[in-house]
C-alpha cells in the first residue's frame, strides 16, 4: 500500500532525495557509541544551514557527562525519560544572541536583540541547524529523533546546562544506531498543505479524507507501540482526534506549557512585548 503524503514519481536515483523521503524517527538505539568522526561531521553538516544574516543564531550543547544527563532526566520526568536515557548522542539546539550581545559590548554598541522580532525573525536558525545534522546523521547510517517537549522543562534545563542570558533551548536531537526498523508513518498529501497564491480552506471532503489518513496512521502505531494502545484502552479513547486533544496535548497541558515557556524566555531575558515608548 502506498505511503500517504509520497508523491510517486519518475526520477534518477538520488541519495540525498532517498534520505529524505525514507526517514522515520527513531526511538530505540542500540547502546554503540557514535564515532567521534562521524559526529563531527553531522556537526560541519548542521553549522552550514541558512542562517539569518550569516550570524548563526545558535548554538548546540552535546551532553557527555552521565551526572548530566541523570539531571537532565529527573527535569524531564515521564517525559521522554527512557529516550534520553538510551539515545547514545543528545544534541540541544539552542537559539543564541548572547554572542551578538557579546560583540555589541566589545564594540561599545547597545544590545537590543531580545524581543520578539528576534525570537520571529532568527528563530529558525537553530530549527535549520537541527534539521541539517538530523539529514547528515541518517545519510550517515545513524538513527535520530526530534524532540520538541524540552519546552516543558526548558527552565530546569537551562539551570543543568548553565545558560547564561539570551540563550534558549528550542529542539533535541537524539542520535544514535537504529535497535528498530519502523515503517513510514503517512504524511498529508500535498494538496492538503501546498497553496497557490491565497490560503485556501479545506473544504470538508478533503478534511474527512485527511482525518481518515490520520485515523488510519493512528491505528498503525497503536499496533506497534503495546504502551500507547494500553493508554488508549485506558483513556477510552480509539480516534486519533481525540487522542491528541484529550491525551497528548490536553488544554491545561498546554496553559501549563505557555506559562513555563513564558517564564523560562524571562528568565533567559528575552522581552514577549515591544519596548516602552520614550
Amino acid at each position: 500500500m502506498p505511503i500517504l503524503g509520497v508523491t510517486e514519481r519518475p526520477m534518477k536515483p538520488n541519495p540525498i532525495i532517498e534520505t529524505l523521503l525514507n526517514r522515520t524517527s527513531i526511538r530505540k538505539f542500540r547502546k554503540d557509541t557514535v564515532p567521534d568522526e562521524l559526529l563531527e561531521t553531522v556537526l560541519d553538516c548542521a553549522v552550514r544551514a541558512p542562517t539569518a544574516a550569516g550570524r548563526q543564531w545558535y548554538s548546540i550543547v552535546r551532553v557527555k557527562d552521565p551526572e548530566v544527563r541523570e539531571r537532565i532526566c529527573e527535569a524531564a520526568g515521564n517525559n521522554s525519560t527512557e529516550l534520553l536515557k538510551s539515545a547514545p548522542e543528545l544534541l540541544f539546539f539552542n537559539f543564541d544572541s548572547r554572542r551578538m550581545e557579546l560583540s555589541v559590548e566589545q564594540m561599545g554598541g547597545s544590545f537590543y536583540f531580545d524581543g520578539p522580532i528576534t525570537l520571529t525573525m532568527f528563530g529558525a536558525d537553530p530549527f535549520l541547524a537541527a534539521s541539517n545534522a538530523m539529514t547528515a546523521a541518517e545519510a550517515l547510517g545513524l538513527g535520530t529523533v526530534y524532540v520538541g517537549t524540552i519546552h516543558h522543562w526548558s527552565k530546569k534545563l537551562m539551570e543543568i546546562l548553565e545558560y547564561p542570558p539570551h540563550v534558549y533551548p528550542m529542539a533535541l536531537l537524539c542520535i544514535g544506531y537504529p535497535a528498530e526498523n519502523p515503517a513510514l508513518r503517512d504524511r498529508l498529501p500535498l494538496e492538503s498543505v501546498v497553496h497557490t497564491d491565497r490560503y485556501v480552506d479545506p473544504p470538508a471532503s478533503r478534511l474527512r479524507k485527511d482525518l481518515a489518513g490520520l485515523q488510519r496512521k493512528f491505528q498503525q502505531f497503536g499496533d506497534s507501540n503495546e504502551q500507547f494502545k494500553k493508554t488508549c484502552e485506558g483513556k477510552k479513547v480509539s480516534t486519533e482526534v481525540a487522542y491528541f486533544t484529550n491525551c497528548h496535548f490536553k488544554r491545561e497541558v498546554f496553559a501549563q506549557a505557555d506559562k513555563a515557556v513564558v517564564d523560562a524566555l524571562s528568565k533567559a531575558g528575552f522581552r514577549l512585548r515591544p519596548p516602552e515608548s520614550d
